[in-house]
């Protein structure tokens, strides 16, 4: 619930909500609890949250590669095989992959 709250709140975010969501560390929850994620529809949910929010700001996109984990993970998403046949979880993974690889591009360390 609270994923799909944070998904909502960042589409089409004004700039105070945004700095709002960055500070309160809403990308590192999310994408901690993806890597947690055993049911498909939570997965769905904070995967599309993280599409949103990684859009924003290069903060946020630094946020997601400093999860341990995050971006092999990421990368996983793009192969997921989903029980509804839905492509919902490869499309937000590929998405954030997207939205991050401007910052990876520029790191050694990722």
């Amino acid at each position: 619930v609270v994923s799909s709250i944070l998904r909502n709140l960042s589409w089409r975010a004004d700039i105070n909500s945004k700095k709002t969501l960055r500070e309160v560390g809403s990308v590192t929850g999310l994408m901690q609890c993806a890597l947690r994620a055993t049911k498909e529809s939570t997965l769905k949910s904070v995967l599309s949250a993280l599409w949103n929010l990684s859009a924003h700001s290069t903060e946020n996109k630094s946020a997601v590669c400093a999860v341990e984990g995050a971006l092999g993970f990421l990368v996983s998403t793009l192969t997921y095989k989903c029980q509804s046949n839905s492509l919902a979880i490869i499309e937000s993974g590929g998405g954030i992959l997207r939205n991050v690889s401007s910052l990876v591009a520029t790191r050694d360390d990722y």
